[in-house]
């Protein structure tokens, strides 16, 4: 066991394609996405990582429980299913259940966030 600190200033994203490459439904804009991982992989139990998205709007249903930190940008996550909607800045964190169906409205040219999330 070791205590691991992020330089947040200095974080390297990996290219990972586009956010329809995770079965997103694309709106608007490229929605390039990227990412870090810290701990585990998507597909595990438990996945700690650093995600990123060019501007741009899309739809998704969350595939896990999600936790997550603004890092850098702006986005606006809307709820498909009511219409209640969050403008989330840096530092502003949420928490999202498997299965939330969510409109995504990045403002930012790139947004990051931290998340950790943990699959059923």
């Amino acid at each position: 066991m070791k205590i691991n600190t992020v330089d947040l200033t200095n974080i390297e994203l990996l290219p990972w394609g586009t956010i329809s490459d995770l079965g997103a439904k694309t709106i608007e804009g490229d929605c390039l996405i990227g990412g870090a991982i810290v701990y585990g992989a998507p597909d595990t139990a438990v996945c700690c990582a650093y995600f990123s998205c060019t501007k741009g709007k899309f739809e998704m249903e969350f595939p896990f429980h999600e936790h997550a930190i603004v890092v850098e940008g702006e986005v606006t996550l809307t709820l498909l299913d009511t219409g209640e909607e969050k403008t989330y800045k840096k530092g502003e964190a949420w928490f999202f259940e498997k299965g939330t169906k969510l409109k995504w409205v990045i403002h930012s040219e790139r947004f990051i966030k931290h998340y950790l999330s943990v699959a059923e």
